[in-house]
């Protein structure tokens, strides 16, 4: 429970750190506690509207665009309109979380810009780079491969010149390496990227690179003798692994684990 971070009286002050607290713990492959400190957080500051809720609730957005789109946009709007109540500047988090849900690409590129200039403004720098990130899986989906590599690039600068570590840039951009056919310097990439991640503990992005990875090498036609550790990661980040399922299944029936391949997909 939220309260027990904070002395007796101090509960609004300890919830105010629920933010950033759930996404070290997202980023540590403790999905389902972040989503508890969260709503621990709300439950405690909704009696209190001020930039604490709104920063709770543009991390719950942020939270939930991993898995469900639509509840992120529902958050996402939420967390906007009351920061707009308050008098105060739309926060970049909710800004990149919409983005996410968006379909209309302008209405995406647009959100994300606001992201990225307002998280500058207010020094936040790690928005301001996620953000740079998405934008650049943005520029890929629209404009194809080279023009994402090039706002990858800027992302990965952007990191470098703040003193952020660019691995979750680079992880991002290994999926579009795959699209570009540049495999081998892919492979290269991903085996960096999951090194230090995993040493670092940051789930996600050794999630990401991994996943790119097995999909190469299943193209290329090469066995893999396990994804364990794939899978495992995966369900860190909270409910069943399904954006790698096939990639995990089909490296499972090469190795004649049919049946495993189909209780994952079932999930």
């Amino acid at each position: 429970d939220i309260k027990v971070l904070g002395a007796r009286g101090e509960e609004i002050a300890a919830a105010e750190l629920g933010a950033p607290l759930s996404h070290a713990l997202f980023n540590s492959g403790r999905a389902d506690g972040a989503e508890a400190i969260l709503a621990s957080s709300r439950a405690v500051l909704e009696g209190h509207p001020g930039p604490g809720l709104v920063s709770v609730m543009s991390a719950q957005a942020s939270l939930r665009s991993n898995e469900n789109h639509t509840d992120a946009l529902d958050r996402a709007e939420e967390a906007i309109g009351l920061a707009a109540s308050l008098g105060l500047p739309a926060p970049p988090q909710a800004l990149q979380a919409r983005s996410g849900a968006a379909m209309d690409q302008h209405a995406a590129e647009l959100d994300l810009r606001a992201a990225i200039d307002g998280a500058c403004i207010v020094g936040d720098v790690r928005t301001a780079y996620s953000a740079l990130a998405n934008l650049a899986i943005r520029r890929t989906d629209s404009q194809g491969p080279a023009s994402g590599l090039l706002a990858f690039d800027e992302a990965i600068a952007f990191a470098e010149a703040h003193g952020l570590a660019t691995q979750r840039a680079r992880a991002l951009r290994t999926q579009v390496l795959f699209s570009a056919g540049r495999w081998d310097e892919l492979l290269r990439e991903a085996k960096d990227v999951s090194s230090w991640a995993q040493e670092h503990g940051d789930v996600p992005s050794a999630v990401v690179a991994e996943w790119v990875a097995v999909r190469v090498r299943l193209d290329r036609g090469e066995f893999i003798a396990s994804t364990e550790g794939l899978e495992s990661m995966a369900r860190d980040l909270g409910g069943p692994p399904t954006w790698i399922a096939p990639a995990v299944a089909e490296a499972a029936i090469a190795r004649g684990g049919r049946d495993q391949a189909q209780r994952l997909l079932a999930e």
